[in-house]
């Protein structure tokens, strides 16, 4: 029987008998397909990629808090070529660096998009990835635009570490 079916509006996917790292059968278009969770977890509906809140699941908490290898980590740069000699494999590194990173740094990634593509390209979470570029939006800049990146990051890592331990 069904663990959980995640109805996701706007997308005609629907995730049956999920398990991490398990292959499972989904629906999409009304045609039953086989394929693995992280196929599954990696599609992402509109309501994600325009930044409006859903709730997250499990699976999708680890997927979205995993480590990536060092070669697909974030490094932080002031400018092109000037690296500060700081990166972060996960979501939970990555809000750390933040408070500690020069503002600099912080202002060149947001008006390139760097930390926008990374989220989404890499650590998987659109939601996120949304939420900066609302904040590239703003024209932020110094110190000003550090808390509100803070204030979004961890806020983010309380949502997903309160879905890995069941807390909703």
């Amino acid at each position: 029987m069904c663990d959980h079916i995640n109805s996701l509006s706007n997308f005609d996917s629907y995730k049956v008998n999920s398990s991490f790292g398990a292959r499972e059968q989904s629906i999409i278009a009304g045609m039953p397909v086989t394929l693995t969770v992280r196929a599954v977890l990696s599609f992402s509906t509109r309501r994600q990629r325009e930044g409006k809140k859903t709730a997250v699941d499990r699976d999708r908490a680890l997927l979205i808090t995993s480590s990536v290898p060092v070669e697909k980590s974030f490094h932080f740069f002031t400018d092109v070529r000037k690296p500060v000699g700081m990166f972060a494999t996960s979501i939970f590194e990555f809000a750390d660096q933040l408070k500690n990173v020069d503002a600099r740094s912080i202002e060149f990634h947001i008006q390139r998009n760097d930390f926008t593509k990374w989220l989404r390209e890499v650590v998987r979470d659109d939601w996120l990835a949304a939420q900066f570029e609302k904040l590239q939006q703003l024209k932020l800049t110094g110190e000003k635009l550090r808390a509100k990146v803070v204030e979004v990051t961890d806020g983010r890592c309380r949502e997903l570490t309160a879905a890995l331990s069941g807390i909703r």
